[in-house]
């Protein structure tokens, strides 16, 4: 799994360029999740980072499928949970991680898109971040 800045939200920082990743991620053929993502909060004092995509790298037969071109939900549920628990313990809310993991519960799969298309889709908000 990668994460990457959506290049619609973050501008080219420190020579850091999301466009520039995004490009650099579709010639290696990684795929975007159409799920809800967010990046959790890795180090003590830190914080969420949001307007985050996910995309795959790879993946098993079991886990990736190729027509139509999905991923597992219980692969990424199994990720997703792994790598919160970094976040939940550092005292993070566990509102947003619920509402996250509970778009990846359930049989079925996730579609996916070459990640290079990630204007054609628009990711869910998450709830906390919803305009009042």
């Amino acid at each position: 799994m990668a994460e990457l800045d959506d290049p619609r939200v973050y501008p080219v920082l420190n020579d850091i360029d999301p466009e520039r990743r995004i490009q650099f991620y579709s010639k290696v053929g990684c795929r975007l999740v159409c799920g809800p993502y967010f990046a959790p909060c890795v180090r003590p004092g830190g914080e969420r980072v949001y307007d985050m995509l996910l995309a795959v790298l790879g993946g098993s037969a079991r886990a990736v499928h190729h027509v139509p071109p999905a991923v597992s939900v219980e692969f990424v549920a199994r990720w997703l949970k792994d790598y919160f628990d970094w976040d939940t313990d550092r005292g993070q809310d566990r509102g947003d991680v619920e509402w996250l993991l509970a778009a990846y519960v359930g049989a079925g799969t996730v579609e996916l898109k070459p990640v290079a298309d990630y204007r054609s889709w628009d990711p869910p908000t998450v709830p906390s971040r919803r305009a009042q």
